[in-house]
């Protein structure tokens, strides 16, 4: 069975369960899918960066309520650390702490939304998160993997 699947849909359109985007610490404003879903649901993620209660530090989690502008019930925002750090350590824990959260949370379908420069290829991407949806062994667990254009370095 096929439990990722890659869908060209902006993050705020995908049907899912909930959808799960990052929070980069070092990117102000924020950009891609996290803007996006962020201002759909009028800007909760600004207002806790602008209150510093939220830093985009790993390990943090903000998940929001769909207030009717989005198609998935729930939005998740993970704390992923320095964007251009964001390859060189760490990704798949980032991504297994996405699903294992989810998991824990009582979501099956969950809807993946990053920028497709943070990883080496669609294809890269895809296989890790079914490798960790194969160690989870929850067999009802899957994931719309959204990759859109992302930011160019440095800004």
């Amino acid at each position: 069975m096929n439990r990722v699947r890659l869908c060209s849909l902006p993050a705020d359109q995908i049907e899912a369960d909930i959808v799960a985007a990052l929070v980069f610490c070092d990117q102000r404003p924020l950009r891609g899918p996290q803007a996006l879903l962020d201002w759909r649901l009028s800007a909760p993620v600004t207002r806790m960066l602008l209150q510093q209660q939220l830093e985009g530090r790993c390990g943090e989690h903000l998940i929001v309520n769909n207030n009717g502008k989005l198609r998935s019930n729930w939005a998740l925002f993970v704390g992923a650390g320095r964007r251009d750090d964001f390859c060189d350590c760490g990704h798949g824990v980032i991504m297994r702490d996405i699903l294992c959260t989810c998991l824990s949370a009582g979501f099956t379908e969950i809807a993946l939304c990053l920028e497709n420069d943070l990883m080496e290829s669609h294809e890269i991407c895809r296989d890790l998160v079914e490798h960790h949806l194969a160690e989870l062994q929850d067999e009802q667990m899957t994931c719309l993997l959204s990759l859109t254009p992302g930011v160019e370095r440095g800004r």
